[in-house]
């Protein structure tokens, strides 16, 4: 494989959609597409996230909260789960949920959100071996 065909391979593609993640089984807000993989956000009506850890500790997080949810159907409270996701398209629905939309306000959020985590990639790969 040629250095130009890896370098499209996993180009970062900026995507604008919400989909539903069989993995998780919870609507997702995907901000991009990188190679074969999907970078989204987790919607959820739950105020805390367990994640589970390497040695069977588990870590409780606090998701962040959005001002109106994403779903004009739904009335419960939304939030955004912590960290990112990042999983094979197959994990996900093959068609694009309608009529979800976050709020001007919440926006604001996902694109904080989105940025740092582009900042935080950008800084691991100047000072990771791996990507020298």
């Amino acid at each position: 494989m040629s250095k130009k065909e890896k370098k499209t391979k996993n180009k970062y593609e900026p995507k604008n959609e919400f989909r539903w993640n069989n993995n998780t089984e919870h609507p997702n807000y995907v901000f991009a597409r990188v190679g074969k993989k999907y970078k989204s956000m987790g919607l959820t009506h739950s105020e805390y996230t367990t994640i589970k850890g390497k040695r069977k500790n588990s870590i409780t997080k606090k998701n962040m909260p959005l001002e109106f949810n994403p779903n004009p159907n739904d009335c419960q409270k939304a939030y955004i789960r912590h960290g990112i996701i990042s999983d094979n398209i197959e994990s996900y629905d093959r068609n694009e949920i309608k009529g979800f939309s976050f709020s001007q306000e919440d926006m604001a959020k996902v694109k904080s959100k989105r940025r740092n985590y582009i900042k935080r990639l950008k800084q691991h790969k100047k000072t990771s071996k791996h990507h020298r």
